[in-house]
């Protein structure tokens, strides 16, 4: 294993960027029949900014970012052309190689370049980077060249009383280059100076050293305190830090500690004083453990904090500890319980602990210190054991910090000579910590200064500081990073049969295409390289179809049932032509990669092997190499193969997909979660390797994949806080694609060189007056597009103009940020506040401020994963149940989670609970209204521990096309049946007792293919419209929708309102059946035009279920009382037009009111127009009213009689 110093040198001292240069104007240039290398073309092109994208054989694909600045070579053999030729999407010609080299050069572009080649001489500014032998720097060049400015490791000193430090002469090398210094919170309080103090701290904040404490987190003598451990050693140890604080503050007023260290605090509540208790469980520890994380996060915004472990004292594994505690074999416990607890509790915190440090002193890394179990520990593998727990804490998203220290010293000299020989043997034989931990709770070494003299506690950090810089290359770090040269091996796996079979065959016009496409794919990631300030090239190296190498004598497509089932069966052969013979596959291809980048002179290397068969074969790649596989079909068009190749340098997966849900939302690397990962993530934005866009990456790619060290956000900031806006992202053609709606202030992730439209939407907010004239604060107007770079503003604010107009619909959004497990909503239960949210990607229930998230949990523990819902229930106490379509129900029943699983593997797209609590399923259609046949699959009901299935063989249930379920007015299930024939159809109600009562006949139509429930009854939905069961009878209503809408969902309000939620947005009727309102994505807010689901809640609010999260629209019209009986129907007479003259009397005359009573009458606002008694008139009600002075076009009124209330509404017709 080689290691290799990165040095401060640029390659190019003589690049340069020009500030005023065309934004996202990319030219290219192909040099062709040329012999020039890539270093030769580098050379002279560099002074023109032009750099080597992809190099093909004697092709050469260059770049420059200037507009107009063409350069072509003394033979003519450069052609230029934006870059908008090499984007597969625009061209139709597949023979896209022969293309770009006749491409004819537009005379006025062209310029001549006279400058002679240049070869390329080695020099101490050439930035060659060298071997690193010890802490001495070579002068030969390295075996594996790397590239300039990766990120290095981080150093901490920490030590005793650290005022020593006051006297920064005497440390200066080690205070220009420490990245933090750690203090104990015990020496926080250390008798010194105030002025020493001060200087000791203002050196740091003038040095950029981040201030770093060790702390408890729980400490020991809280751990009785049960529920208020937390609290209890949070106000200890912030009392203790807040001087420090303030000293800091009064320095640097934006500033606080950086960092935290919590010291064993599990252990500290297991294990108080050394000696177990039984104050806690590891649980009730853990949840201690988040609160006082919270409380640490709450009150310094930003701070990183990490969780240290004393590792020798924990077992892993089947390993146990090294030291015997309070008579436990396996010490404080199980080490893997704790992280498997944080695996669990990151899916649900607001705060996460950034990182892992491990406390593992030498001699204790290797085996010889004391031990009091000294037989049982004999055997295990202690550096293995950390380099397992380092993987497993990667795995959840943390940085790992490892503390470099030997309790087995006997002299300051063996103390420093041990800790860089574990520093070594560390990097050498177990892993790649982001910070070296230098520090020392022991009484070695002796002395804090100075860094000059031998073995002081700076002299050994000194020493030290040259191993930040170091990163870890061998032969099975073929494509770490997306940043400096790569050659790609592309080997045409050409099956010798195909002809004599029949099967697709390989020929040169296939070739050349798929080679010219991988081109423009690989110019997409120097691109994007170049957006984030690096320089990337790749070569490709042909095997072509012809090749002896890539000839095998079958199909290759043929055999695959999991991604990468069948790659051996052809990657072996070529491999073995090739003469790579031991070890297994992935390791023969590391080595040839390896050979391969040593051979070419680049950085990194990788494998891709492109097939042609019969068979559908999806594309895959091995994250961080070495190969990826593809057809023919997906690396010819499109970017499929730049989606491959972002795997292949570290890039994860960020599109959703069931099976792996679990695994991708705990994926990280570099220290960046997959925070773009589109499950549970908020915001998060089309990329490359979200859907293959060609449009850029995220910011957390761009950490993936070393092309950036941090996630860097933009906030757009809104005024008023509830206005929405879209955003819009521009592929590589230039096409404005995948808008998105959001409402308040949000954190983008956008990656650089992403081309952004943002557009603000006037006149819908949550608010009770009208905003408009939205205006952003880097435009004049209410849109703004940019491309985003260095210079965009961390903050965009949009600010709108109040209106004194009152809002008639207020829209709120609800998505996986605040409310939801899925950004796609296909059911929606309410029940006074409580909302519940079904979706393909989760199920949780809202209150209106917190959320619940339920997911499956295996009966042992183990597994935890999402359930795809498409239909919801909610009972008379406000309990959820949620059918899911691995056959399970789901559900939230007197705030706990409950599962009732399934062994009958089917899939539940329906529940409903009668009211002797038994759970009632069904497998239906696809749960959105389709009229499909549904699946023979009978009634389910949950009896004892189990579902049970009734079906016509087994009891004299109708059909066993069970298509939809609801409860009655009379506490009776609803049940429809649609089945292939009318004899199959139906609506029946079943009273439990085995008995059957057919409804159909009473429907306008018979094939009844979903059930929604309401209150005191239900909607069914048929061939024929819809029909509203209650106890009043049977309405049935054809909605007269456009030809091409399909209706999804339905509900209804307490006005007698139905709405319907179609693939043209949402259509509202009245009681009558007359249209009155359409929501969708010109004429509102709503999300999305497609909307899946919708309902109504008990105090009138909409909730729009889309692909994009929900909408709730809180209408100034809505009537809502529970438990109210059917809504009075109306009807209005008098003047026209209205408003009439002032004082003018209207007559109104009200119908379906049987007797005298109370009247009064109020507007939107709730404000009471008229008190009085109504009277007969001529049959009707007779109300007389002023409308004159009324601003709006809808009032409301109430008759109430004896202890009866009814209400109804009056729409008010204006001409104007």
């Amino acid at each position: 294993m080689n290691r290799i110093i990165l040095t401060t040198f640029i390659i190019y001292l003589n690049i340069f960027f020009v500030a005023n240069a065309v934004e996202n104007n990319t030219f290219y240039g192909i040099v062709h029949d040329s012999e020039l290398s890539t270093d030769d073309i580098n050379s002279i092109l560099r002074n023109h900014d032009f750099r080597v994208a992809v190099k093909i054989d004697s092709i050469i694909i260059l770049k420059s970012k200037y507009e107009k600045q063409i350069i072509i070579n003394k033979l003519d053999k450069i052609s230029i052309f934006d870059k908008s030729r090499l984007d597969p999407e625009l061209l139709s010609n597949n023979d896209l190689l022969n293309q770009i080299i006749n491409y004819k050069v537009n005379p006025e572009y062209e310029t001549e370049f006279l400058k002679e080649i240049e070869s390329h001489n080695c020099s101490s500014g050439c930035g060659c980077i060298d071997n690193h032998n010890q802490k001495e720097i070579s002068e030969k060049h390295s075996e594996i060249p790397i590239f300039q400015n990766l990120s290095g490791k981080r150093i901490l000193m920490c030590y005793k009383n650290p005022w020593e430090l006051y006297d920064t002469e005497q440390w200066k090398t080690v205070l220009e280059n420490l990245d933090i210094l750690k203090i104990y919170i015990g020496d926080i309080n250390e008798r010194v100076n105030e002025e020493k103090a001060r200087a000791l701290i203002s050196s740091l904040i003038n040095n950029n050293i981040k201030i770093a404490i060790e702390v408890g987190g729980l400490l020991d003598w809280h751990a009785d305190k049960s529920e208020q451990s937390a609290e209890a050693s949070f106000a200890q140890e912030f009392a203790a830090v807040e001087p420090l604080i303030n000293l800091i503050k009064s320095i640097s007023p934006d500033k606080s500690i950086d960092i935290l260290d919590f010291d064993g605090p599990i252990r500290r509540m297991l294990f108080p004083n050394n000696k177990m208790q039984d104050y806690h469980t590891l649980k009730s520890a853990m949840d201690e453990l988040f609160e006082v994380l919270t409380l640490w996060k709450d009150a310094i915004p930003d701070i990183e904090i990490n969780l240290l472990t004393n590792f020798p004292n924990w077992a892993w594994g089947n390993t146990p500890a090294y030291f015997s505690i309070d008579g436990s074999s396996n010490g404080y416990g199980q080490y893997q319980s704790i992280m498997n607890e944080l695996r669990m509790r990151n899916r649900d915190n607001k705060y996460k602990f950034n990182g892992l440090t491990i406390d593992n002193p030498f001699d204790y890394a290797i085996g010889i210190a004391q031990t009091n179990q000294p037989e049982l520990i004999e055997s295990v593998d202690w550096l293995k054991r950390i380099g397992e727990l380092e993987k497993n804490a990667r795995n959840l998203g943390m940085k790992v910090n490892m503390i470099f220290n030997s309790n087995g010293a006997r002299s300051d000299s063996a103390y420093y000579t041990q800790t860089l020989k574990y520093i070594d043997l560390y990097l050498d034989s177990v892993g790649n910590p982001d910070g070296l931990w230098i520090q020392s709770w022991y009484d070695k070494p002796k002395y804090w200064l100075p860094e000059d003299e031998d073995y002081t506690m700076t002299n050994l950090v000194k020493n030290a500081l040259p191993y930040k810089d170091i990163i870890i290359i061998d032969s099975n770090m073929t494509s770490e990073y997306m940043r400096g040269t790569s050659t790609a091996a592309i080997f045409f796996v050409n099956n010798t049969t195909a002809k004599n079979s029949g099967a697709p065959a390989w020929d040169l016009i296939k070739q050349n295409s798929a080679i010219a496409n991988i081109a423009v794919n690989l110019a997409w990631w120097t691109d994007v390289a170049e957006a984030f300030g690096h320089d990337k090239s790749f070569e490709i190296q042909i095997y072509g179809y012809d090749n002896p190498v890539t000839q095998v004598d079958f199909d290759p497509t043929e055999g695959y049932t999991s991604l990468s089932s069948n790659d051996s069966k052809f990657q072996i052969p070529i491999m073995e032509k090739l003469g790579y013979i031991n070890g297994n596959i992935i390791q023969r291809m590391r080595k040839f990669s390896h050979d391969l980048r040593n051979e070419k002179e680049t950085d990194w290397a990788f494998c891709a092997f492109i097939l042609e068969g019969s068979f559908s074969v999806r594309a895959h790649a091995s994250l961080k190499g070495p190969s990826t596989v593809l057809t023919r079909g997906s690396t010819t068009n499109g970017f499929t193969f730049t989606h491959e190749v972002g795997h292949i340098y570290g890039g994860f997966d960020e599109y959703w997909e069931f099976d792996y849900a679990m695994i991708r939302s705990q994926q990280s690397r570099n220290g960046a979660s997959n925070g773009n990962f589109h499950w549970r993530n908020y915001p998060v934005q089309p990329s490359m390797m979200a859907s293959s866009f060609s449009g850029g990456i995220s910011y957390y790619t761009a950490v993936h994949l070393g092309l950036a060290e941090k996630v860097k956000f933009t906030k757009v900031k809104v005024n008023p806080p509830e206005a929405i806006f879209e955003v819009s992202y521009s592929n590589s053609s230039n096409n404005f694609l995948t808008p998105t709606r959001y409402q308040g202030d949000v954190d983008f992730h956008w990656g650089e060189g992403m081309r952004i439209k943002l557009e603000a939407l006037p006149n819908a907010f949550a608010s009770n007056l009208i905003w408009e004239s939205p205006k952003w604060s880097v435009s004049s107007s209410s849109i703004y597009e940019f491309t985003k770079n260095s210079t965009t503003p961390e903050t965009i604010n949009l600010d709108f103009q109040i209106s004194d107009k009152p809002s008639e619909e207020n829209y709120k959004y609800y998505h996986v940020g605040n409310a939801l497990a899925s950004p796609d909503i296909y059911s929606i239960t309410s029940f006074g506040n409580f909302y519940g949210f079904g979706g393909s990607r989760g199920i949780s229930v809202w209150d209106g401020s917190n959320r619940v998230i339920l997911d499956y949990e295996s009966p042992d523990g183990r597994t935890v994963a999402p359930r795809e819902s498409r239909a919801g229930a909610v009972d008379d106490n406000g309990n959820f149940y949620f059918a899911t379509t691995a056959g399970d129900v789901l559900a939230y029943e007197y705030g706990q989670k409950t599962q009732f699983l399934s062994s009958a593997g089917t899939s539940f797209r329906m529940v409903s609970k009668s009211m002797d609590e038994t759970l009632w399923a069904g497998v239906g259609a696809d749960g959105r209204g389709s009229k499909d046949e549904v699946s023979p699959s009978g009634l389910h009901y949950y009896s004892g521990d189990r579902f049970q299935v009734m079906r016509t063989d087994n009891s004299n249930i109708p059909s066993n096309h069970v298509s939809g379920l609801a409860i009655n007015s009379n506490g009776n299930l609803l049940v429809s049946f649609f089945g292939a024939t009318d004899e199959l159809s139906g609506l029946y109600e079943y009273d439990f007792q085995n008995k059957w009562q057919n409804f159909s006949s009473e429907l306008s139509g018979k094939k009844v293919s979903k059930l929604k429930q309401i209150e005191n009854g239900a909607i069914a939905y048929h061939n024929s419209g819809i029909s509203i069961l209650s106890s009043a009878g049977i309405i049935n209503l054809q909605p007269n929708l456009p030809a091409n809408s399909n209706i999804f969902d339905f509900s209804v309000n307490k006005a007698g309102e139905i709405f319907y939620a179609t693939n043209l947005g949402v259509f509202v009727f009245d009681s009558d059946n007359v249209l009155i309102r359409n929501y969708n994505l010109n004429n509102s807010s709503i999300v999305s035009n497609i909307n899946h689901s919708i309902d109504v809640s008990d105090d009138g609010k909409i909730l729009i279920g889309s692909n994009n999260g929900v909408t709730e629209i809180s209408r100034s019209s809505a009537v809502s009382v529970r438990n109210s009986d059917a809504i009075s129907k109306f009807k209005l007479l008098g003047a026209h037009p209205n408003p009439v003259q002032n004082n003018s009397a209207n007559i109104v005359l009200i119908s379906n009111i049987n007797g005298d009573g109370i009247v009064k009458v109020f507007d939107l606002s709730g404000k009471v127009l008229l008190i009085g008694t109504h009277a007969i008139y001529e049959g009707f009600n007779k109300l007389v009213l002023n409308l004159n002075y009324v601003d709006s076009r809808l009032l409301f009124y109430s008759v109430s009689i004896e202890n009866e209330i009814k209400f109804g509404k009056i729409l008010i017709d204006y001409e104007k």
